[in-house]
């Protein structure tokens, strides 16, 4: 399990410095749905779990206001230092902590976020769990996953290209993004988790983008980790061979991105 978390935090310690490109703008639409679906209001105290560079916790922070309170948590130090260069006065504090042994006490917050970050857990269950545990009674717990269609044909192209090059996939734990891409998986979690009053939201969304926004959105989110392994001269081809491979799918108006979400949402129980 350590090793797996070692992978992941490099991984996006190496996207930080590119994580707020226009061509990743879905974590910013995402995040805005992610506050309404939490129903954040103001002067509530907010966990952001896996906040990276602060997406969802500055969109947090603007709901709740200056009576309230954001604390996001990540391992990956490269984008902690991006989301605290970017806090200005906004009531949001940053802290290097693992989502599986929260440094809070029970019944800390109000709400509890997670953008796009569970399946990174080595234990999901562990981790939701710990979430349940700082909640109130009646708190609310919002996280977002990918649907099954998103980032599709581009991401399985790139899949496929990858192991040409000899870069294997690496065995995903138990829970991954493949166990949170359907309604009913998210609602098991929540089930197996004690959460009451689960529900799954959908959250239709794409754009069009050119190709080179493809690889841009690549090199700023996780799969930089698993492309950096490659050697510079392996890299700079498969670069160009994926810019065209993904040029076959532009229209008229670009390429067609999907970045459809779901939002699982529950709620602690009520001593």
């Amino acid at each position: 399990m350590e090793e797996q978390k070692r992978r992941v935090v490099a991984a996006f310690d190496l996207a930080s410095d590119t994580y707020n490109e226009p061509a990743l703008r879905c974590f910013d639409l995402h995040a805005l749905a992610l506050i309404r679906e939490a129903q954040v209001h103001e002067g509530a105290q907010v966990l952001d779990v896996a906040t990276g560079t602060g997406k969802v916790a500055f969109a947090a922070a603007r709901a709740v206001g200056p009576r309230g309170r954001i604390v996001g948590i990540d391992l990956a130090e490269g984008m902690l230092a991006q989301a605290r260069r970017r806090t200005g006065s906004l009531p949001v504090e940053f802290r290097l902590m693992d989502a599986e042994k929260l440094e809070f006490d029970d019944a800390t917050f109000d709400v509890v976020l997670c953008g796009f970050a569970v399946w990174f857990l080595p234990d999901i269950l562990r981790g939701m769990r710990e979430m349940q545990r700082v909640l109130r009674p009646g708190g609310r717990l919002a996280f977002s996953t990918w649907a099954k269609q998103s980032h599709e044909p581009m991401m399985e192209m790139m899949q496929a290209r990858l192991e040409r090059y000899g870069t294997r996939r690496v065995p995903p734990p138990a829970e991954s993004w493949k166990k949170c891409e359907e309604p009913e998986h998210l609602l098991t979690l929540l089930e197996k988790t004690g959460f009451r009053d689960r529900q799954v939201v959908p959250q239709p969304a794409g754009y069009f983008i050119e190709p080179e926004d493809w690889w841009t959105f690549l090199w700023g989110a996780a799969p930089r980790g698993r492309l950096s392994r490659l050697p510079p001269e392996s890299l700079a081809r498969f670069r160009k061979e994926i810019l065209e491979e993904v040029r076959s799918l532009k229209g008229e108006h670009g390429i067609w991105f999907d970045v459809s979400a779901l939002i699982g949402i529950g709620l602690r129980e009520h001593e």
